[in-house]
């Protein structure tokens, strides 16, 4: 298994607010154990993704680029004759 990487950028925005992982998840309705994860480095469900970047003013894509998103694309349909 891969090792993922931190999330810095969510981390220092969560201490320079001054709030811990619960007060965080309080404000954004998500769980402090869905925040754990994603500062440990996972990708959240847009819903989660949303919430975060918008108590700090950002585009979710600031802190979760999505070229570094694994994001599986479905195979292109066939047209039908």
């Amino acid at each position: 298994m891969a090792s993922k990487r931190q999330n810095r950028q969510l981390i220092e925005l969560r201490i320079n607010a001054g709030l811990t992982r619960d007060a965080l998840a309080s404000r954004t309705q998500v769980s402090s154990e869905s925040i754990r994860l994603a500062e440990l480095g996972f990708t959240p469900c847009p819903r989660i993704q949303f919430a975060l970047a918008d108590e700090f003013g950002l585009k979710p894509t600031d802190l979760w680029p999505f070229e570094a998103q694994n994001i599986q694309r479905r195979p292109k349909r066939r047209a039908v004759a």
